[in-house]
């Protein structure tokens, strides 16, 4: 894994800013954008599951896709989204 963690100030990087990390399907900047919104519940409680890190953190493991959190549903921030997906055309 590469990403820029440890500097003084934080910033968003371009797309394919590291374009040597391809997923296996073809597919860029899966981790550390933002913690994405997944449809599970992470508790009876209320609070829903989150995944992928953040670029806000320090900590390198919470940029894994398999960092997982929780928050309540209602919680709006700049470190929280969701992915857009569509299948691929048939070649």
């Amino acid at each position: 894994m590469k990403g820029l963690f440890a500097r003084e100030q934080i910033l968003l990087e371009p797309y394919l800013s590291f374009p040597i990390d391809e997923s296996p399907c073809g597919a860029f900047d899966l981790s550390g954008s933002l913690w994405e919104w997944c449809a599970d519940d992470w508790d009876r409680q209320g609070a829903k599951s989150l995944r992928g890190g953040a670029w806000n953190f320090t900590f390198p493991a919470f940029f894994r896709a398999a960092s997982r959190a929780s928050q309540e549903p209602t919680a709006a921030d700049g470190i929280y989204g969701f992915r857009l997906v569509a299948r691929a055309a048939r070649r």
